[in-house]
């Protein structure tokens, strides 16, 4: 219920490459900031923001330039038990200068939460096609996805005609892109940029409330309020302002000092209250899931069990310990950080069921590569234990021939040493 209202004011389209936390920074931050825009836009243009009370002799038209000059010019709040001084420079006021700029402000924010984002929606619209209940779509889906991704892990350096892409020589942090950790480590960057933005927010509604008062806007207003401290004291959003006017008549400039209602103000205090509480919670929340897809993404031995996991879910058989190191070889040497980081994304969205498919999938391919470079290595580890034996044995046909005698401390360690390296090449 809650989300159908919510997408009856979206301005944004929900992604499918993303989590839960992503979408409270670009879709549900953004567009709650949008809706209070409009709401203060609403008031502002739409009504009457603000209201002066004038002497009697003013006529309408006074009292409407009044207005709209007091409006456009910034305001000041002086407290009560200050006598207000005559001359205007000499007073020890409080400017009061962003209520106008309020809507514009949070639209603003919205965009700053909106612009981070990486996208691989292709492939899980793919996934998450509602035909892949009928199992010739399914197929077709896996086959695709598997194919496209065995050919980024074989293509990775060349472009689409073929031919082997050239690396920047001077440059070379521009060379990321072709590597097998580039989306991962976007991904990873887009996570770190909305904490930062979160983070950032609190200075940004410190420097453009002008509450030097408080080092913290949210925490200081939401302490006075437990106080019982309210804007008469502290003069910040107050309802109540006073205005500074100069009218030129007949060679004559007359200074006028107006008081004024700031019925804006009572929504716009609520809304950065709420909006302070609200940043700090998705603040904690951006870092607690920066550091979690951090570990996942880094983390091999977690990239070696989600893959294991999802071709045990597909084929019982690999729970067996057989299959251990080829499936630790298939995620480090072919499916890599990348690979991983595009099946959990798939995994998120698609189902478990049909990510564990699409992994069994890529692992037929990729098996008859992985066995051959198994059986090769252990050619190459035979060789290598027959060439440890006959350079044990010609240490010994060495000491023999000059009739030598080996120290007793010697030959233990030396033949411990030889079958030590053989049987860590095997």
């Amino acid at each position: 219920m809650l989300l159908d209202l919510i997408k009856t004011f979206a301005f944004f389209k929900l992604r499918q490459d993303d989590n839960f936390v992503d979408r409270l920074n670009y879709y549900f931050t953004a567009t709650f900031l949008i809706v209070l825009s409009l709401l203060v836009s609403f008031k502002m243009f739409g009504g009457k923001p603000i209201e002066c009370w004038l002497p009697a002799e003013y006529t309408k038209s006074w009292e409407d330039y009044s207005e709209m000059f007091c409006w456009a010019q910034n305001t000041y709040w002086l407290p009560y038990e200050i006598d207000l001084p005559s001359d205007i420079i000499e007073k020890p006021v409080i400017k009061i200068s962003y209520y106008q700029w309020v809507p514009f402000f949070l639209l603003i924010e919205a965009m700053m939460f909106y612009m981070p984002s990486i996208h691989i929606g292709d492939l899980v619209s793919m996934a998450c096609d509602p035909e892949n209940l009928k199992s010739e779509v399914r197929t077709k889906n896996l086959n695709s996805i598997a194919e496209y991704l065995i050919s980024q892990f074989f293509h990775q350096f060349h472009s689409t005609s073929g031919q082997r892409i050239a690396m920047h020589t001077v440059m070379k942090c521009l060379n990321i892109r072709y590597f097998d950790f580039y989306i991962s480590t976007l991904y990873i960057v887009v996570k770190l940029l909305y904490v930062l933005n979160a983070a950032l927010q609190f200075y940004l509604v410190n420097y453009f409330l002008q509450t030097d008062r408080y080092s913290i806007y949210g925490w200081g207003v939401i302490m006075d309020l437990l106080n019982g401290k309210e804007w008469e004291e502290s003069g910040y959003f107050p309802r109540s302002a006073l205005c500074d006017m100069q009218i030129r008549t007949l060679g004559n400039v007359q200074k006028h000092t107006v008081q004024c209602v700031l019925v804006i103000n009572i929504f716009t205090e609520k809304i950065f209250i709420l909006l302070w509480i609200w940043y700090m919670t998705i603040c904690f929340l951006n870092l607690f899931n920066f550091c979690t897809w951090t570990f996942l993404t880094l983390s091999a031995e977690k990239r070696f069990h989600f893959v294991l996991r999802n071709l045990a879910l597909a084929d019982p058989s690999f729970r067996k310990h057989f299959y251990s190191s080829q499936v630790r070889a298939f995620v480090m040497d072919h499916l890599k950080l990348d690979g991983v980081f595009v099946l959990r994304m798939l995994s998120l969205h698609a189902g478990a069921m049909f990510t564990a498919e699409l992994v069994l999938q890529i692992w037929r391919i990729f098996h008859p590569i992985i066995r051959e470079k198994s059986t090769l290595m252990r050619e190459q580890s035979r060789t290598t234990v027959v060439n440890n034996l006959y350079n044990l044995d010609d240490d010994l046909t060495f000491y023999d021939i000059h009739n030598r005698q080996m120290p007793q401390d010697v030959w233990p360690t030396r033949i411990s040493q030889r079958l030590l390296s053989a049987e860590a090449a095997v």
